[in-house]
């Protein structure tokens, strides 16, 4: 799966990580248990019989858990650009670990802003910011992939957002999906979601102002996890540092890992025993033994 070292995390469920090489080589990996699946491999086309299009000019993905199915899944968007400039089309893939395979999907009709940015999992659904312009500078919206139905919403942001002032990112905290509102070296506001989809349930957990003591000058906060007693945030800084914010008192700890490196990203990973195959159902080993029999 290595080569030079550059390895990419697409996404963390259940204590499996997916991982891809500069090749695009994919695979479901647990750590913890030390087995890995590589996918079987997915070139990135452009549309069929469509010569107006280029090649790939954005292409992002998610994984996740189907807790309806039991399955895991891979979302994989790419977005094809018109030579004129024009336009876009997109296709959406989704790889079935159950299944063990590759199938399409709805077109996603939001122009991907963070382009190779991974999607963040909470609540059943995968989640990217997007815009509906698309001559696109920032996102305006989010949009959601709900894992079981496979299908596209938009999710509804919070009052009182200044979208012409502001630069949106999504997050999750807990298992509550976060926003994260930028505006231009003034301030950060954290707001989460307490009942899914729904946008009267947005409440704002804290306010961070640029250069304030604790943080100094920084590009972006991502927060990541609550603290065991709920009343601190561990933030990612710039790709640079973790520090863990108690918003109540306005305070910041470093947080210090023997050995990293001077530039990371941070995904979440709790440790299972969950395996990288499916583990088949009696009643669906019987179906193939009767399609078998049948052949």
């Amino acid at each position: 799966m290595c080569y030079s070292n550059q390895i990419r995390v697409l996404g963390s469920a259940n204590g499996l990580l997916c991982i891809s090489n500069v090749a695009e080589d994919i695979a479901f990996w647990n750590p913890t248990i030390k087995k890995h699946k590589v996918l079987p491999f997915l070139p990135v086309d452009r549309p069929v019989g469509d010569t107006t299009m280029s090649m790939c000019g954005a292409r992002a993905y998610g994984f996740g858990y189907d807790s309806v199915h039991d399955d895991y899944k891979l979302v994989r968007i790419s977005q094809f650009i018109g030579f004129d400039g024009g336009g876009f089309v997109s296709e959406v893939k989704v790889f079935s670990l159950r299944a063990n395979e590759w199938r399409k999907v709805e077109e996603m009709r939001y122009v991907l802003c963070y382009a190779r940015r991974n999607a963040t999992l909470a609540c059943g659904a995968l989640h990217w910011v997007v815009s509906n312009k698309f001559e696109v500078t920032k996102g305006d919206q989010i949009v959601s992939f709900n894992l079981t139905a496979e299908n596209f919403r938009e999710l509804p942001l919070p009052e009182g957002l200044e979208h012409d002032k502001v630069m949106i990112d999504v997050g999750v905290l807990g298992e509550n999906v976060c926003v994260t509102a930028d505006y231009h070296g003034v301030r950060v506001d954290v707001w989460v979601m307490k009942e899914y989809g729904v946008k009267a349930s947005w409440y704002k957990l804290f306010t961070v102002a640029h250069n304030v003591v604790g943080f100094g000058s920084f590009e972006y906060l991502r927060p990541l996890a609550y603290s065991k007693s709920g009343e601190e945030v561990l933030l990612e800084q710039d790709g640079k540092r973790l520090v863990w914010y108690d918003w109540k008192r306005n305070e910041v700890k470093n947080v210090k890992i023997p050995g990293m490196p001077d530039s990371f990203e941070a995904e979440i990973c709790l440790g299972s025993l969950v395996p990288v195959e499916p583990i088949r159902k009696c009643h669906e080993k019987k179906q193939d033994k009767n399609n078998k029999k049948k052949r």
